[in-house]
């Protein structure tokens, strides 16, 4: 499914609790919520965005990935236009919670059973699996897996989600660059080239889930004094790392526990080419749970749903739409709810001008020559702070994933609306233009594209002497 495939569904039609809190994510706060159609989901919402491209590309990896495995299924998007952009993931909402709080959320008391953990684990290697073989020549690889990143169903069923660091890589390759050196992770997670080099493959993913089974194994978070130091941490894992704990697993039956440190040892190693692959792991979980029957099964997940609804008061998952009066939009706007981008409105060719303010219109006739390219279009976004220029801009001040792919496909549109929208920009924050005109020109941005931002030419001539 490509990411112009997507439903996009209005913000108007989610409702939220009257008392809702949100859980933080890296970009923004996930959010329990209900929708007239779907029910209970999970909205993720995009506020702090670093780029649009992020977002598409988190949107497309999470409904190919979902597809591929059966995985988390994705509703559609969100939109939305206030006095800021807002971007939306709509997913089944899942009511069990996260793996991490399955681990350690309930008095550090394990609440499983090892057929229940030989389950997830197995489940969650299947899955990795079937992302690292996506296509004949693509695979998915994920880049942040932790047990945060890994939700379970109602019936205790893993499901990987967040796919915001994830990168397809060709199977030519093998391993990607890792295109921000400084991407934000759980370092704790994280295997050694993650700190020493720029690639990233398969067997990143492979050493990730396998300090997830050493987290279920012992009941422990993992380099728990090392939270955020990274060269602790590279210490630590140069040392042997978690390695050296391996003999502390012991899940009663002996074969069930050589298997499980088989994994380890060979996962762990700080040498990926000495890692196995996730279908090799999936094979040997697989065996664990070959000869536990399906009643010893279910009454280990009939026991920890007990547990987990125990712990939160609640007599079932299931939950009314009496639960959610709020609308999920007063959370983000004041006053009157800003107008949905929906698709079914994202076509229209005009970028509207404000109320009373005859200098934006989308009809803004084309500039004389020079003209207005995409590289100084860009250039000029990114001096506004914008970090994919023009189109970031764009999107913050209200314009659709679709009305951008149109500008665009279209140079001559593309000039006109550019420039309108910069016009918006100078008019909306008043700033000082004579420190934005000698950005541009430090930065050999063609003044004379953009002479609205110095229509009597004296801050440009004043450059020029």
């Amino acid at each position: 499914m490509d990411f112009e495939e997507i439903e996009c569904l209005p913000i108007k039609d989610f409702r939220v609790e009257q008392n809702c809190q949100s859980r933080s994510g890296g970009f923004g706060e996930v959010w329990d919520a209900w929708h007239k159609k779907h029910g209970r989901v999970a909205v993720k919402m995009f506020y702090g965005l670093g780029t649009l491209s992020d977002f598409k590309k988190e949107v497309t990896i999470q409904a190919k990935a979902c597809k591929h495995y059966n995985g988390i299924l994705l509703r559609g998007i969100i939109t939305h236009r206030t006095n800021r952009n807002l971007f939306g993931i709509v997913s089944d909402y899942m009511p069990a919670g996260d793996l991490n709080n399955f681990i350690h959320g309930y008095r550090q008391e394990r609440i499983y059973s090892w057929c229940l953990a030989f389950r997830i684990l197995h489940e969650i290697s299947d899955a990795m699996r079937k992302l690292h073989e996506f296509s004949p020549d693509k695979r998915i690889l994920h880049c942040d897996l932790k047990p945060a990143n890994i939700l379970l169903d109602r019936d205790l069923h893993a499901k990987i989600c967040d796919f915001g660091a994830a990168r397809f890589s060709t199977v030519s390759i093998d391993s990607i660059p890792r295109d921000n050196p400084n991407h934000v992770c759980t370092i704790e997670y994280a295997p050694l080239e993650f700190f020493d080099t720029s690639l990233r493959n398969k067997k990143y993913d492979v050493y990730s889930f396998c300090v997830i089974m050493w987290e279920i194994c012992l009941l422990q978070k993992p380099f728990a004094g090392c939270h955020r130091d990274a060269e602790l941490l590279k210490v630590q894992l140069r040392n042997g790392g978690l390695a050296n704990s391996i003999d502390q697993v012991n899940v009663g039956e002996a074969r069930d526990t050589n298997v499980l440190k088989n994994i380890l040892r060979s996962g762990l190693q700080n040498d990926p080419t000495q890692r196995p692959f996730f279908d090799e792991i999936s094979h040997n979980l697989r065996q664990l749970i070959l000869g536990i029957s399906e009643a010893d099964i279910d009454s280990a997940v009939a026991s920890a749903k007990q547990r987990i609804m125990s712990e939160r008061g609640i007599q079932s998952f299931d939950v009314s739409k009496s639960r959610y009066p709020k609308p999920l939009a007063d959370i983000f706007t004041t006053g009157t709810i800003a107008d949905d981008i929906a698709y079914s409105e994202q076509l229209i060719p005009p970028m509207q001008a404000p109320q009373g303010d005859a200098s934006f219109s989308s009809s803004v006739a084309p500039p004389p020559p020079p003209v207005v390219t995409d590289a100084d279009c860009t250039r000029l976004g990114k001096l506004l702070y914008y970090s994919d220029g023009w189109e970031m801009l764009a999107a913050r001040m209200g314009l659709s994933f679709n009305v951008i792919e149109q500008i665009k496909e279209d140079h001559r549109i593309s000039v006109e609306r550019k420039t309108a929208m910069f016009r918006e920009w100078c008019r909306q924050n008043r700033s000082d233009k004579r420190r934005l005109v000698e950005l541009m020109y430090n930065n050999n941005v063609s003044l004379d594209c953009f002479e609205f931002l110095d229509q009597d030419g004296s801050i440009r001539q004043s450059f020029r002497r």
